[in-house]
């Protein structure tokens, strides 16, 4: 016999879930504010409370990826405690711990039914809008200046372009997902835009991260098209070169495309410096973001940089060895997990969100091979809320049994 009370407590707390989730979404993508770390918080008590309702299998299914987290977040830990003033550092602590990492080895065990994860994607890419929206504003306002003006859509401009290039992931993903032509062309739009705005960003790591990001993606798919793929982008990117050659995107691209020209860039002489510090403080580091303020000297370049532009060698430098082994071992594990989930889903819909996780994880590593993306907290809390999202749709929970 069925009981109406617990039906009732059942469709509010899924309607309850539901609405935080599509909180959480929106004020991920705004600009600023520290309300979406109360809905993160919020997400993880939930799971905590439908993991003593239903179980805690999927921690143990996932086990492996929370050991290895579980490692790295001790070491961040450790170099925080060490770190002296703490103030002006907490909150990027708390980023690259507790609503990142932290929310995803919680939401690992989060329940969501069918009929709702298809709606992530086109959510994350509305909720898009209002930043795309300022990179155009800004565009328009100094149109007079953009031959040497980079826009930041109210931000750092490698913060922006960082965020831009993930939503032209998402919608290569929807254009991929999608079968309806209006659908798939609304997506085109999307993506042109996007696009649009980063060449006028002019950042170098992004225009180089997404093509890669995209060949490896179609790799996956289908080993023809991803061979098709790294043709088409490698021929697009000669017709760009030999077409415009004193575009200024083109010519700060144009510093990656071998050895020599990379050792001649402004970044090689920070990365030199942070391997050097590195060694010289090989257990501890030289301290948890060091010179977020305390902006250190670069003789070669005349730069004060506040990081070390890469995320190894900034983790090297300032939290020591032991941290960068154990966050090499931490990404290498979360990455194989993808690629194995990815292969073992049979749903479509799953499958498609799976992949979505496997190209942001891609991008933001090879983007961190320019700037420390731990230190961008939007960006980086909306890599790890797709791979979470990428890790909890799948088979072993449908919902079914609730209907």
């Amino acid at each position: 016999m069925l009981n109406i009370e617990n039906i009732n407590k059942n469709n509010f707390f899924e309607k309850a879930v539901l609405v935080v989730g599509i909180l959480y979404l929106y004020f991920i993508s705004r600009r600023g504010g520290d309300t979406r770390y109360i809905f993160s918080l919020i997400l993880m008590g939930i799971t905590l409370i439908q993991s003593f309702k239903t179980g805690f299998e999927k921690y143990f299914f996932y086990k492996k990826e929370i050991i290895f987290s579980v490692i790295y977040l001790f070491f961040i830990c450790f170099s925080f405690y060490f770190a002296g003033e703490k103030n002006d550092k907490l909150n990027d602590f708390l980023n690259m711990t507790v609503y990142t990492i932290i929310f995803m080895c919680i939401c690992l065990n989060f329940k969501i039914k069918d009929k709702y994860y298809k709606y992530f994607i086109p959510l994350v890419m509305l909720f898009s809008l209002e930043s795309i929206f300022r990179g155009l504003k800004e565009i328009y306002k100094n149109y007079e200046i953009l031959s040497w003006y980079r826009i930041g859509g109210g931000n750092y401009t490698t913060v922006y372009a960082g965020e831009l290039s993930l939503y032209v992931l998402i919608g290569v993903i929807a254009f991929l997902y999608y079968k309806e032509i209006y659908k798939k062309l609304l997506c085109l739009m999307y993506i042109g835009v996007n696009i649009f705005l980063i060449v006028f960003a002019q950042s170098r790591a992004a225009m180089f991260g997404i093509p890669l990001a995209l060949i490896v993606l179609f790799f996956i798919l289908d080993r023809k098209k991803g061979i098709i793929s790294f043709i088409l982008i490698l021929f697009l990117g000669v017709f760009l070169f030999k077409a415009f050659p004193e575009s200024k995107p083109i010519k700060r691209l144009s510093t990656l495309t071998s050895i020599e020209k990379i050792k001649g860039t402004t970044r090689m002489p920070i990365y030199i410096l942070g391997i050097k510090d590195g060694k010289e403080n090989i257990l501890k580091g030289v301290g948890f973001y060091k010179y977020k303020n305390e902006r250190f000297y670069v003789k070669e370049t005349g730069e004060r940089p506040p990081h070390y532009h890469n995320i190894f060698i900034e983790t090297f430098a300032t939290q020591g060895i032991f941290a960068l082994i154990s966050y090499v071992v931490f990404l290498s594990i979360i990455f194989i997990r993808l690629i194995k989930n990815y292969f073992l889903e049979d749903e479509r819909d799953r499958k498609y969100i799976k992949l979505l996780g496997i190209a942001i994880f891609i991008f933001g590593i090879v983007y961190g091979l320019g700037e420390p993306v731990f230190y961008l907290r939007k960006m980086n809390q909306l890599i790890f809320t797709i791979i979470t999202m990428a890790f909890i749709v799948d088979k072993t929970y449908s919902g079914k049994e609730n209907e």
